[in-house]
């Protein structure tokens, strides 16, 4: 296809675009990729959740460094941010998904590429809470754990891109400070234009 510059892959299909590209060193760490350039006969693979994530968070002063994270789902855009969040040094790492293998798996990973901390499977208190899970999208009205679990005073980002899901509302009730997916979103923008284009 002459026409076509790239594809951007999301949920539920960023492992299906991983196992068709040639993956770069973010999409192979992250087993997952979001972004695909045609190349050759195949294509050219990257993932840029990990990277607009960090972007986004940095931006919102959301601190990792020294702090016990819970992460909420290990699909494709968790895989990218647990690999992301390591990079900053939290004292312990919990990930969560219903997919206990999957979770364990991506834990796993984790440990393998940053075995300095700890990384567990579980669901329990955290100074720091991420996301990325598919609950609270369009009109799903759950959260995505209990609420005690939601850490009082502490930072809560749900990936999810609307202003007003479930679990930033409760978070903000429960004194945190908040982000959701926007930001992530609009962080990959430059990072995408790069890819495909090779301009900013």
């Amino acid at each position: 296809v002459k026409n076509l510059v790239g594809v951007v892959a999301t949920i539920p299909h960023k492992q299906e675009a991983f196992a068709a590209c040639a993956p770069d060193a973010q999409a192979r760490r992250a087993g997952a990729a979001n972004l695909l350039r045609p190349q050759g006969e195949g294509w050219k693979g990257t993932n840029l959740d990990g990277v607009g994530f960090l972007a986004a968070a940095d931006r919102a002063r959301m601190p990792f460094t020294c702090r016990h994270v819970q992460l909420l789902g290990a699909g494709g855009a968790g895989r990218a941010i647990a690999m992301a969040i390591a990079e900053r040094g939290p004292d312990s790492l919990a990930i969560h998904d219903p997919d206990i293998a999957r979770a364990e798996a991506l834990a796993e990973a984790v440990g393998r590429e940053f075995p300095i901390f700890p990384v567990t499977v579980g669901l329990g208190e955290s100074e720091t809470l991420v996301n990325c899970s598919p609950i609270g999208m369009a009109e799903d009205t759950r959260l995505p754990l209990p609420v005690e679990l939601i850490p009082d005073q502490g930072a809560v980002f749900d990936i999810v891109n609307r202003a007003d899901t479930p679990l930033v509302q409760a978070a903000k009730r429960r004194g945190c400070e908040t982000e959701f997916g926007r930001s992530m979103m609009l962080a990959q923008v430059d990072l995408l234009m790069r890819f495909l284009f090779g301009v900013r």
